[in-house]
């Protein structure tokens, strides 16, 4: 009633802690009230969201109860319709509502849910297991609240700007970025953990080519994979781009106040930097993980040039040929002396052929990376002084290699390289297989994803165009000498390109 809403609004306003405990605690267990209390509870808390006095109140009620209420969400308590979540629409939209809960911890708190959520759709908790499509926080896209509310917060002001310095120990303004946001900095960069999350969703919902008989049953598990990889990489365009824009925009004076704390003299150059170590060095750390395993290994010299393929060919055919083993680790650009001969120059790559193994199109973390790409390749284009694209290489590698010399040279320069160059490739390759009809007998579900992957917008925009930007980006480090061979192998072309064509092709030369 009215007379009940005013009294409730004049307690929750107070401040007492009983009162705010009581409300927290109604709105943590919504999902599991009675239908009637549950509405009432509904009522009121529209009643408070539209008074100025009870606002903030209510939002720090609400901010504390959230991780119960996203969790038992997730996990499938309550519906879209009466999830006590949608509130969150007329709080996490209005600046002074999320100025004022910045310190306290909203934004680490909202990471921390999504991390629930993952472990949830994982079927275990980290580290580094992928999701698994079939489950239900999937299927019925469980997580996409607690995504929308991080896109949310971010929007707002300049945190998404304070999120990329928070924890990054080298840039200057780290510790306050930090206590603006309430993010203890011994945990690391706050984005980080963003990009970790990422991390999961790299290899989502696997394929492998069938050969033999067409497949029975075809799950619908692609086109959860699908709404998890369009709703993170909206995030992820939402973080990069304003925390750039208000990098860009702030000028001299700094990005103002954030959470009660003023971050002056801060510069787009620096966040760029920021949000280059926390994504491209978490995909340093994915690449050297166990994470990559089910999609490949970078681990082996593959054939690099269309001479190794023909010495590879004459072996078949009774010659010399190259006898080396393929699983030795050589420069990329050193030939071996073997046996007072000089062995072609080998490939670094992924040891793994697309029409022979499972491969995923969902890559997350390199999708972030590529969104970096552009967001700094359109800041430079509008006649940014600071030249933000070509410092993210650097920036991204560990202080000791980015201070001994050029980042295209430098080992984990080169490993990076490769990396984004490798996994960009596989996506591209399968969907290229799948649309000239070579994977009919999986079905439709493997056409449908080829066919929004790279024909169908927005999606295409998001996935195909961003692995495409990728290997452009590789490309202009390392050169098209060095990224063709990558291009060539993978896609399976060397028996076509190959010295020798009437030779049959040996195993692996054509990866796909």
């Amino acid at each position: 009633t009215p007379r009940a809403g005013g009294a409730a609004a004049a307690l929750v306003a107070g401040g007492g802690p009983a009162p705010q405990s009581l409300l927290e605690a109604l709105l943590a267990h919504d999902a599991l009230l009675p239908r009637p209390l549950q509405r009432a509870l509904h009522r009121l808390s529209l009643r408070l969201i539209g008074q100025p006095e009870a606002r903030l109140p209510f939002a720090r009620a609400f901010h504390a109860a959230y991780p119960r209420l996203a969790s038992r969400y997730v996990r499938g308590a309550g519906t879209a319709e009466d999830t006590a979540l949608s509130f969150s629409v007329q709080l996490f939209t209005a600046p002074s509502v999320v100025v004022a809960l910045a310190t306290d911890g909203l934004l680490p708190m909202l990471l921390a849910a999504l991390r629930d959520a993952l472990d949830a759709a994982a079927g275990g908790p980290w580290p580094r297991r992928v999701v698994e499509c079939v489950r239900a926080p999937l299927r019925h896209n469980r997580y996409s609240p607690i995504l929308r509310d991080i896109e949310y917060v971010l929007a707002i002001g300049n945190v998404a700007a304070a999120a990329a310095l928070a924890g990054d120990i080298r840039s200057d303004r780290h510790l306050a970025a930090a206590e603006a946001l309430a993010h203890d900095p011994r945990a690391g960069q706050l984005i980080r953990q963003f990009s970790r999350e990422l991390g999961r969703t790299q290899g989502a919902d696997p394929h492998a080519r069938r050969t033999a008989e067409h497949v029975v049953f075809e799950s619908r598990a692609w086109i959860s994979a699908f709404h998890l990889s369009m709703a993170t990489g909206s995030t992820s365009s939402a973080l990069v781009a304003h925390a750039l824009g208000a990098a860009a925009g702030s000028g001299a004076g700094g990005l103002g106040d954030v959470g009660g704390v003023v971050l002056t003299g801060v510069r787009a150059s620096e966040v760029a930097c920021a949000l280059s170590r926390a994504t491209l060095g978490e995909v340093l750390e994915w690449l050297a993980s166990e994470g990559a395993t089910p999609m490949g290994r970078v681990v082996r010299a593959l054939p690099g040039t269309a001479a190794a393929v023909a010495a590879a060919a004459g072996t078949l055919n009774g010659g010399a040929g190259d006898s080396s083993s393929s699983s030795e680790l050589t420069d990329e650009d050193t030939p071996v002396s073997e046996g007072g001969g000089v062995r072609p120059r080998r490939l670094r790559g992924l040891d793994m052929t697309v029409w022979q193994e499972p491969v995923s199109i969902h890559l997350g973390l390199h999708r972030l990376c590529a969104t970096l790409v552009l967001e700094c390749a359109r800041a430079d284009g509008r006649g940014g002084p600071e030249g933000l694209l070509g410092s993210l290489l650097a920036a991204a590698l560990p202080a000791v290699e980015a201070e001994a010399g050029p980042a295209v040279q430098s080992v984990a320069g080169r490993m990076l390289l490769a990396g984004l160059a490798e996994y960009a490739l596989l996506p591209l390759a399968l969907c290229a297989q799948v649309l000239v009809g070579m994977w009919r007998r999986n079905g439709n579900a493997v056409l449908s994803q080829a066919t929004n992957y790279a024909k169908v917008m927005p999606w295409s925009m998001r996935l195909r165009d961003r692995d495409a930007l990728l290997l452009q980006y590789v490309g202009a480090h390392v050169g098209a000498s060095a990224l063709l061979p990558r291009i060539v192998h993978r896609f399976g072309l060397y028996p076509w390109l190959s010295v020798a064509p009437s030779a049959s092709p040996p195993s692996g030369a054509g990866s796909g």
